[in-house]
């Protein structure tokens, strides 16, 4: 990491401080670079720790330094470790806030990327901090914010030593780390620990023994039971090299730092040499062994080791350990060491020993430890180890014995036997371990191997040793027994102290007084036997009830005491066994017993109480305990099993109905009842069912159903039944939770089946004639309704996107459903089926063997299907597959007309324009055919011009059939692909029919209407129309030409001046549209024909008069009047006012 000077400038201020470690903690904020992120931190963090003198600046910004644990990336969580690690070395008070984030960084760091990294980051900074953090507690004895904080320290503590065993090898070796900082800082130090680390910050001795909230006493136990399991691991068969080299490296320092445990653990050395686990391979064995040599080499310098010597030194020498380096690993002072240790043994301490005997014996009170003699840590400091002197004194009884008889000739015979045994060639491991015993056969190599062996045997629990120990332990466990049978009080052991006195001397007579009376003895009272009958009286029912009731009472009230004690669980094994096990409890007891367990501020801890006992009446009923029913004398005082089934069920029951009538069917205690028990009976499943129904906390029910279903194997079909039956509760939060658990729960595969069987079946239920009792549960109704139908398909619908072959069971239900489900089935499957698509196979299958019937919800479905997407060939297939084969409705093809070819379209297209029943499917029938492109080719199938001249071969049959498609053919024209170019293409196209249809007049009048620009293009039409001679192929035709001419008014001007018989189109004026056509002589005169006189007519209403009269004025300009006379303007005026006479129209 680079270094954090080269960042920063100098500051005058401490003002100016911070302002710039604000400033770079806000760039570590808003940048998203990880690695420009940890440069602004770490700049960050060297300013807070290193420039900042005051520690005023740390506090200050620690919570915006804290935050960072939280992030995603463990390379930020790793630093947020290391500068929590920084901070309580410079400031110990920072952990009160930073101890939450270590515990979150070492709990979250197992499902997290980069976890492991960061676990062991954190146990190595609980590591390094743990000295300095014990000191900081011990130093503030009254600070209760200190105390909260050492306790959740304490917590992360065994929650790291709980990683000793973890399957990670890298976390296991930070934890024997820790570990060695635990034993260290709460051991002994003494004069001759090693200290030339430098690093030992603290140890017990700075433990002041009226801490109040740090135990002298537990701390150094602590450090005991986690030095066992450390020496406890060397004894694994799987460990690994890495982590026995670490735990062999730790053992070995702690014994050197802390001498008290010098002799055990040299003991697990050399139980440890003699069993390597079977695992290590060759070269690992080797290096072990070296490993193993070189840190009893550093220990025999070590001044404490003097009384070991021997037993290092043969070890040394069974590890290959040459004389030469023995005694260069020598103490350089070993003769003065051994002078002072001569010393020490003679009694030099006699006066002061006698002086605390007779301190004792004046008291007359044994003294406790706790009260005197940690107050004296320098009689401590000097003191040698103690051992566990039950398991070494059986060492040293099977060694001594092994030493007796381990003479040449038993030797001799061993190594005879085990020839047997020994393989062809020596193993590789063996070969490359074994070394030279230089001092074989001697007198301290015989020993040495005696205590070898017996060590080995009596971790086996063999030999004399371990024998007389069981010996030693019955025979105080049986005297014990005959003591309590025979009612002896057992004193505690008299107090024995130190030269021999046993008790209390009697008091001197001081000189010159004058002796008391001699005191008579008592006569000794006579010794009565003890006779249970004769002494005792029996009790009446009333007095064993009062009793009784006294005792429930008084062990309920007893509840806090035993959880002060740490004895809940006796606590509740006793009152239920009181309750049910002696006889049948009273009424008023079973209800106080409820009552005391839902109690609403404790049933938090009772919880299993009410396990306890709803699972002792199972038991009972099952036969597995009992409870004496006098009622009962022939059948040995068992209750019959029905009643026995009765009280449990109405226990259960109770507590259950309880809970839910003071609204507590949230808290756990009414969940954990249910998950629980033995067995969820049908009436606790009706108290279940109504917490699901409840509308602020029925989520809680339903998840406690879901448990059920995943943990009831054999109760499943009823709670099942359970789930589908609150589906048909009117709420919608309560559908859509039946909706989510079924789903979840459909993914399942071993609940799968059995949650299809059940939706198929409820859909079947449906086609009944009379809806099924757990359809109508929450509705008192009689017939099926939309409600009920919609309730009943809800669930199967739901889970169809997830289980597509349910689609066919829906197909064939759906043949025999009745009219209104088959409206509400397929008004409901739009999400389902959209959520589909039409590549799944089991759509296909659907599509293939579609039953009879169901051709109608096929088509739906593929109409839904193709809503935004083209219908693929397999799809297109299928269907029109279906079409031919069961002649289904034509309109089924619609959702596939992009997939058909030209022929198919042009065949169907008569039945979408002539039929009155089709005509809400025509719109989007052209829609499909002018926007969708085919399959195949990508392309419209029929381009605009192409449909308007298909469209206008149609032949209507009837006048009925011809109204249809001229109203169809607005429709078309109404199409957004219908330009301007699209449409004058295809009138060109329906030039070359012969004769034309009588449907093209009428698209000239549409046309003319819809798009102004093509008045020209219309024009040219109509001519080429009368020179062609089109329009006389019949009446029909003849008159729809008319009406054309009369609704295109200018643009087929020039046609009706000049090319339309005056005669004839007068007489279809007259017929056709109701107007008396007057000609008077006036007017011929005038030149204007008939058809002008109309065209006036029909510009009366929508015009000015002086419009008109420029009109008229024009035509008798241009044609007659002008070459007849020279005032045109006086006869347009006269012609205008015929006009007006002629036609009784008001100027």
């Amino acid at each position: 990491m680079a270094n954090p000077d080269m960042y920063l400038e100098p500051l005058e201020s401490n003002d100016k401080l911070a302002d710039k470690i604000g400033e770079v903690i806000r760039e570590a904020q808003a940048t998203t670079d990880k690695v420009e992120k940890l440069k602004c931190l770490t700049k960050a963090e060297h300013l807070l720790l290193n420039v900042d003198n005051s520690g005023h600046l740390l506090d200050n910004f620690l919570d915006e330094m804290l935050e960072f644990a939280s992030s995603d990336d463990f390379h930020m969580r790793c630093f947020s470790a290391n500068f929590i690690e920084q901070a309580c070395k410079k400031d110990a008070d920072v952990l009160k806030k930073a101890i939450t984030h270590l515990s979150y960084l070492l709990m979250s760091g197992s499902h997290s990327r980069g976890g492991v990294k960061v676990m062991k980051r954190v146990i190595i900074v609980c590591t390094n901090i743990y000295p300095y953090i014990l000191k900081w507690a011990c130093s503030r004895k009254a600070d209760a914010e200190v105390e909260k904080c050492w306790e959740a320290f304490s917590v992360l503590k065994g929650r790291i030593v709980s990683h000793a065993d973890s399957d990670n090898e890298g976390i296991r070796t930070m934890t024997f780390k820790f570990l060695e900082a635990i034993v260290l800082s709460q051991s002994l130090k003494t004069e001759e620990s090693d200290t030339s680390r430098g690093d030992d910050v603290m140890s017990l001795n700075e433990v002041p023994r009226d801490h109040r909230f740090i135990s002298y006493r537990k701390l150094q136990s602590e450090a005991t039971v986690n030095l066992q399991s450390l020496m406890d691991q060397t004894t694994l068969p799987h460990i690994s090299a890495q982590n026995l080299l670490t735990v062999l490296t730790v053992l070995c320092t702690i014994s050197r730092r802390r001498p008290e445990y010098m002799a055990r653990i040299l003991d697990c050395l050399e139980a440890l040499h003699i069993n390597l686990p079977p695992t290590l391979g060759a070269s690992q064995v080797k290096s072990m062994r070296k490993e193993l040599k070189a840190h009893l080499l550093r220990i025999l310098k070590h001044p404490s080791s003097l009384p070991l010597h021997l037993r290092i030194t043969t070890l040394l020498t069974d590890l290959g350990a040459s004389q030469s380096e023995i005694n260069r690993a020598m103490p350089s002072n070993i003769a003065e060491l051994r002078r002072k240790a001569s010393k020490r043994q003679t009694p030099l301490e006699e006066p002061a020993t006698k002086k605390k005997a007779r301190g004792d014996e004046a008291s007359g009170v044994p003294l406790d430890d706790d009260d005197y003699g940690d107050d004296e840590p320098g009689a401590v400091e000097g003191a040698a180890p103690i051992p566990d002197s039950a398991h070494q004194s059986a060492i040293d009884i099977t060694a001594e014995f092994i030493y007796e008889r381990l003479n040449p000739k038993l030797v001799a015979n061993l190594v005879l036997i085990s020839l047997v045994t020994l393989p062809d060639e020596m193993p590789a491991a063996f070969a490359s371990s074994f070394t030279q015993i230089a001092t074989a056969g001697t007198e301290q190599h015989r020993r040495h191997l005696a205590r070898s062996m017996a060590t080995q045997a009596t971790a086996q629990e063999l030999g004399p040793g371990a024998e007389q120990m069981r010996k030693e332990k019955l025979a105080k466990l049986m005297e014990r027994q005959s003591a309590r049978k025979e009612g002896v009080f057992i004193p505690p052991t008299p107090a024995v102290h130190v030269g021999g006195h046993h008790g209390p001397k009697p008091p001197l007579i001081p000189p010159g007084a004058l002796p008391g009376p001699t005191p008579i003895p008592a006569a000794p009272k006579v010794k009565q036997q003890f006779n249970i009958f004769t002494d005792t009286k029996e009790l009446s029912r009333q007095e064993m009830d009062e009793l009784f009731e006294s005792c429930f009472h008084a062990i309920m009230k007893a509840e806090r005491r035993a959880r002060q004690g740490g004895t809940m669980s006796m606590h509740h094994v006793v009152l239920v066994r009181i309750a049910t096990r002696f006889y049948p409890l009273p009424e008023k007891l079973h209800n106080e017993l409820i009552e005391f367990i839902v109690d609403t501020t404790q049933h938090r801890h009772r919880t299993d109480l009410a396990l306890l006992w709803v699972t002792e009446l199972y038991s009972q009923y099952q036969g597995f305990t009992v409870c004496f029913n006098h009622d009962y004398m022939t059948s040995y005082g068992r209750a019959p099993k029905s009643e026995l089934f009765e009280k449990f069920d109405s226990t259960l029951c109770s507590l259950l109905q309880k809970l839910l009538d003071k609204g507590q069917h949230k808290e756990a205690l009414f969940h954990k009842l249910l998950l629980d028990c033995p067995l969820v009976t049908t009436n606790a499943l009706s108290i279940l069912e109504k917490a699901c129904l409840d509308k602020v906390y029925g989520a809680f029910g339903i998840t406690t159903l879901r448990e059920l279903l995943l943990t009831r194997n054999r109760q499943r079909s009823e709670l099942v039944d359970m789930l589908f039956k609150l589906s048909f509760y009117d709420c919608v939060e309560v559908k859509q939770l039946c909706v989510d658990t079924l789903k979840e729960l459909c993914s399942l595969k071993y609940m799968h089946q059995d949650l299809r069987l059940k939706l198929i079946e409820q859909l079947n239920e449906c086609t009944l004639p009379t809806p099924p009792p757990h359809f109508v549960a929450y509705r008192h109704v009689t017939e099926f309704d939309e409600a009920l139908y919609r309730s009943g398909i809800h669930l199967y619908l739901a889970v169809l996107p997830l289980d597509t072959s349910l689609l066919l069971p829906i197909a064939k239900v759906y043949t025999k459903a009745s009219t209104l489900l088959k409206k509400i089935i397929l008004r409901s499957i739009e999400n389902s089926i959209k959520a589909i698509g039409m590549d799944n196979k089991d759509m296909l299958q659907l599509l293939e063997e579609c039953p009879v019937g169901a051709e109608s919800f096929v088509a739906r479905v593929v109409h839904l299907l193709t809503e935004r997407s083209t219908a693929t060939k397999e799809v297109v297939a299928r269907m029109k597959k279906l079409h031919e084969e069961r002649n289904t409705d034509v309109r089924s093809l619609i959702p596939i007309l992009n997939g058909l070819d030209r022929e198919d379209i042009v065949r169907i297209l008569p039945q979408f324009i002539l039929k009155g029943i089709y005509q809400n499917s025509v719109g989007l029938v052209f829609k499909r055919l002018l926007n969708s492109r085919n399959v195949d080719t990508g392309e419209p199938t029929l381009s605009a011009p192409d449909l308007i001249y298909e469209y206008h071969k149609v032949q209507p049959t009837t006048p009925e059939e011809f109204e249809v498609q001229t109203a169809n053919l607005r429709e078309l024209m109404e199409a957004r692909a219908m330009t301007r170019e699209a449409v004058a293409d295809g009138i060109e196209r329906l030039m070359e029919l012969n004769p034309l249809p009588a449907l093209f007049y009428c698209t000239l009048v549409i046309v003319y209407k819809k798009y102004p620009s093509l008045d020209s293009f219309l024009g040219n039409i109509v001519q080429k129309v009368i020179a062609k001679d089109l329009s006389c192929r019949d009446e029909i035709t003849r008159k729809a030409f008319y009406r054309a001419l009369d609704s295109l008014k200018t643009v087929a001007y020039s046609v009706r001046e000049f090319c339309v018989s005056a005669t004839v189109y007068s007489v279809y004026l007259t017929q056709g549209s109701g107007f008396d056509v007057i000609q008077p002589a006036t007017l011929r005169s005038c030149g204007l024909s008939c058809t002008t006189m109309y065209t006036i007519y029909l510009f009366r209403n929508l015009v000015e008069v002086s419009t008109i009269r420029s009109y008229v004025f024009s035509i008798v300009e241009s044609r007659i009047l002008l070459a007849d006379t020279d005032n045109p303007n006086q006869i347009a005026g006269s012609v205008i006012k015929t006009i007006w006479d002629a036609y009784n129209l008001a100027p």
